[in-house]
């Protein structure tokens, strides 16, 4: 668990060790197994809040994110959470046309997995609250939604109850108290903002990819009035002004990356006349970025490069 990660990807890398064999090469597997879910769910959820072209280009874009490649491939809890999160967000939607107590269930549990992957999946909950009190779509099936916030509150408190037990609560509340304020208590921290907003968010979500996304952000912006765009703005703003406040680092971001996948998705709707070209180069420049990434070292900083020894 280390100092900072509750226990569900321990677990479930240990029962996948004991079923292939150790080895890290079963963990990346393990990883790449929810990325592809990940990518899967995200088509649905792209049906769910436009269409099912839009599902399909959001799932597509989502692959071009350089993140995916180096974070479906880790041995890391990064994809584990993202997948659970989005599809908590999936089944919270499914709740509109299907309101029954089973997919509540199955968005509590859910959603209690994406804690118990990582805490930072805690900031998902303003982003329900956002559906359970400003969204119209959701009046009519309030109790089920109040059934998935509950289960996986209930889900999540028996693990800090347990963590508290063992004596590993008091650790891992002082560790990411340190991490959450280290933005307003170091001299490095806007020095790490600086490095986060020019090259770590760039580099994992690709150049390539950003026009796109401020595109999407620009038709989305516009069109306010829509509740789904209001919710996916919602998504976005949570996650990213959350972390730009306490610990910059994109893969922190990575349950939002779903969000601009689906903006992407919105601009390329938009593009008919040039859409096939675009899809094109943008699949060759992820190659070109790969390719240059291959051994994911970052050899140099452009502002933290003096404090890394300070750095949590």
């Amino acid at each position: 668990l280390g100092i900072q990660h509750p226990p569900l990807v321990p677990i479930m890398n240990g029962i996948a060790m004991q079923i292939l064999g150790e080895g890290i090469i079963v963990l990346r597997l393990v990883s790449l197994v929810f990325g592809l879910g990940t990518v899967l769910i995200i088509y649905e959820l792209g049906r769910e809040l436009r269409d099912p072209k839009t599902g399909l280009l959001a799932a597509f874009s989502f692959v071009l994110f350089p993140y995916f490649f180096r974070l479906s491939a880790a041995a890391s809890n990064d994809i584990q959470v993202t997948f659970f999160g989005v599809l908590t967000l999936l089944m919270a939607f499914r709740l509109l046309h299907t309101p029954t107590t089973t997919t509540a269930l199955l968005g509590g549990f859910s959603f209690a997995a994406g804690l118990l992957c990582k805490y930072t999946l805690l900031l998902l909950y303003p982003v329900l609250l956002f559906l359970f009190f400003f969204d119209n779509r959701f009046k009519a099936v309030r109790r089920r939604l109040a059934v998935l916030l509950s289960v996986s509150a209930m889900v999540f408190s028996a693990w800090l109850v347990f963590g508290y037990a063992i004596g590993l609560f008091d650790l891992q509340t002082t560790t990411l108290s340190k991490f959450a304020s280290s933005q307003t208590s170091t001299p490095w921290a806007k020095w790490m903002f600086l490095e986060f907003i020019s090259t770590r968010l760039p580099s994992a979500l690709g150049l390539y990819n950003i026009p796109l996304v401020l595109l999407g952000l620009l038709c989305l912006v516009r069109a306010t009035n829509d509740l789904a765009n209001r919710f996916i703005f919602v998504w976005i703003f949570i996650f990213f002004a959350a972390f730009s406040l306490t610990l910059p680092d994109a893969r922190y971001c990575m349950p939002a990356f779903p969000a601009l996948a689906i903006l992407m998705a919105d601009a390329l709707v938009r593009i008919r006349q040039y859409r096939s070209n675009i899809i094109w180069l943008l699949i060759a420049n992820c190659a070109s970025t790969l390719y240059l990434f291959v051994d994911w070292h970052r050899s140099s900083h452009l502002f933290i490069g003096g404090y890394l020894n300070q750095m949590p």
